[in-house]
């Protein structure tokens, strides 16, 4: 998979993500840049998160990660989720949640999600982490409940 291709498999998990919410939970969710877009830290900036539900009371940030080709932790990609998670910290008026794809450790069987909540979730403060699985189109509650 080439570098441009990341960005283009971004957001069709996203896009999973948001079809799934629309499917299961009792709420409209968008990926709409007005719906998603809210000021953070102080000063404020602004940032877009990837689906929001239309009353924003319920933001996802999702990550398509996976493991490294030698079934090694993604340490950047860990970076990048704590990134995510510091920056939901700031938005008091709604729930939040990180979704990782689903992915599996060949060696140990353990899921990215999991090692991520294992590692890292002592930063998590009130966001819940969420495993999406964009071939079966489910959602597995790591941390917390959607």
């Amino acid at each position: 998979m080439a570098n441009k291709d990341h960005s283009r498999i971004g957001e069709e998990f996203e896009i999973k993500v948001m079809k799934w919410l629309n499917e299961n939970r009792n709420k409209v969710f968008t990926r709409d840049d007005s719906t998603c877009t809210f000021d953070i830290g102080n000063p404020p900036s602004s940032r877009k998160f990837d689906v929001v539900s239309e009353d924003r009371k319920d933001i996802f940030e999702c990550k398509c990660f996976t493991w490294t080709s030698s079934g090694g932790a993604p340490h950047g990609k860990m970076k990048s989720i704590s990134e995510a998670v510091l920056r939901l910290s700031f938005i008091n008026e709604a729930e939040t949640f990180i979704v990782l794809k689903r992915d599996i450790r060949p060696k140990t069987s353990e899921l990215l999600a999991d090692y991520y909540y294992r590692r890292f979730g002592h930063m998590l403060r009130n966001t819940k982490i969420l495993e999406f699985d964009d071939k079966l189109m489910s959602m597995r509650e790591v941390r917390g409940s959607i």
